[in-house]
């Protein structure tokens, strides 16, 4: 059906129609558009009348392909346009056509009546039309598919002829909120324009297309993908690309044929800010859920099961039951047995941290270790691994200061920088050396003569 609507949206047009359960399952797509003066290229494979104002029906598939979908080889397809005065209706069982080799008779041709306008496409009958929730899904997208149909002005409208439903309008797709900085910006890729908006949809606000979607023309070509995003994270990611009539699309109108690549890449670059802001977010995100499904599960797991405890004997010996009914969940005191989890006295709660980086870090540590190590460094070598190596330090506790910011509850501000003095406890080496070294490196990479062999650090200024 939604390929019916796809013949539409020309220019003059200012409404259309689908109207589902017209009769006894029926579906109907209506226009208010110049109509058509040749039928046959909406029945025969391969055909199409060509529209430059929209580029659309260019390949003859989709009509024939929605309306087999909506009814099936053994249904009937009728075609009504009215075009310069003259009323045309052709009528068209599949099976019969297909036997025919897809030959199709001409259509029956009257005089139009005043107000008269529009194609119309009927196909009876139809599977059984969507209900509730599936209903609901349909309208919405529609109004994702065509949202730039929809927000150049096009009206989609749906009415299903059951009792009490109303005409109910396609509402265009709108992109959720975001946050912080977004992105704007007029591309051009192989000398075609490309127009991209995208933004990072924060955590708790609902993305339910995440990634970007692709425009071209009336309706999305390619719906939320990754395609532009390289290798980051996207969950928080919602944006659209819309593309200019000079890129040229696959058969199906759902593929991008020409300089794809370059126009990914392109995208990509453009939204990088974006990109990494949401990876960020994402992946923390992804950590905090893990946290939290592996400390519920340890936490039921090391507690064990249980079951009730009674109070001690009343006077009369025995300890009567109270009359409640009903199965123990939990009890104020417990003793071993099967009933139910027992309590722990606290959560256990796990933390994850990302040790990718780390690793690196310590690897790099190991090296810069080995390096100051050697005996054939040369002045200017042992003071650029000896800064390397206050560097790496500094990364450490920046990381560790991080780290602890995050989980610390309710914080509040910026964590602390690391300093030189941390530098200096982690390697071992005094602040004065680290510093000397610095400007020992400094000089010599703006004197490049300084870094041979003859060129001590004594020759350099010293700090105090």
């Amino acid at each position: 059906m939604s390929e019916q609507v796809d013949l539409t949206p020309l220019g003059s047009v200012l409404h259309a129609l689908c109207a589902q359960n017209v009769g006894w399952r029926n579906a109907l797509v209506k226009d208010n558009g110049v109509g058509a003066a040749d039928l046959i290229p909406f029945v025969r494979l391969g055909d199409h009348q060509r529209r430059e104002s929209t580029r659309l029906g260019r390949y003859g598939i989709g009509a024939k392909d929605a309306a087999l979908w909506a009814g099936g080889e053994s249904s009937r397809f009728t075609v009504t346009s009215v075009y310069g005065g003259k009323k045309r209706v052709l009528v068209v069982q599949w099976a019969t056509l297909a036997r025919n080799n897809w030959r199709a008779d001409g259509a029956t041709e009257f005089d139009a009546e005043p107000g008269d306008a529009g194609t119309t496409l009927v196909v009876q009958p139809t599977r059984p039309p969507p209900h509730g929730s599936e209903w609901d899904r349909l309208v919405s997208n529609l109004g994702y598919l065509y949202s730039p149909a929809l927000k150049r002005g096009v009206q989609i409208t749906l009415e299903r002829k059951t009792r009490g439903s109303e005409p109910e309008p396609v509402p265009q797709w709108k992109l959720p909120a975001f946050d912080g900085e977004v992105i704007d910006r007029t591309l051009e890729v192989a000398g075609k324009k490309v127009h991209v908006h995208c933004g990072v949809v924060p955590h708790g606000v609902e993305n339910p297309r995440p990634g970007l979607t692709y425009f071209h023309g009336f309706r999305v070509i390619l719906t939320n993908c990754l395609r532009g995003c390289g290798s980051y994270t996207a969950t928080q990611v919602c944006g659209y690309v819309g593309l200019d009539s000079g890129w040229k699309l696959a058969k199906n109108k759902d593929e991008i044929i020409d300089d794809c690549e370059a126009l990914y890449a392109a995208v990509e670059l453009a939204c990088k800010p974006v990109l990494e802001r949401a990876h960020k977010l994402g992946m923390q995100m992804q950590s905090s859920a893990f946290e939290a499904k592996v400390s519920d599960a340890l936490t039921a797991a090391l507690g064990g099961m249980a079951k009730a405890k009674r109070e001690p004997a009343s006077a009369d010996g025995s300890k009567k039951p109270t009359g409640c009914g009903g199965k123990h969940k939990r009890a104020a005191k417990e003793q071993d047995g099967d009933k139910f989890r027992r309590r722990l006295g606290a959560n256990i709660r796990v933390v994850h941290q990302n040790l990718g980086g780390l690793w690196a870090r310590q690897r790099r540590a190991i090296e810069l270790e080995e390096n100051l190590r050697r005996k054939d460094l040369t002045p200017y070598e042992r003071s650029k691994f000896t800064v390397e190596r206050a560097g790496a330090a500094k990364d450490a506790e920046a990381e560790e200061l991080r780290s602890k910011s995050d989980h610390k509850k309710n914080g509040r501000g910026r964590p602390k920088a690391a300093s030189q003095r941390a530098a200096a406890a982690r390697t071992g080496t005094p602040k004065t050396t680290i510093q000397n070294a610095e400007r020992h490196v400094e000089i010599a990479d703006r004197f490049t003569f300084m870094q041979a062999p003859d060129w001590t650090q004594a020759a350099f200024p010293k700090t105090c």
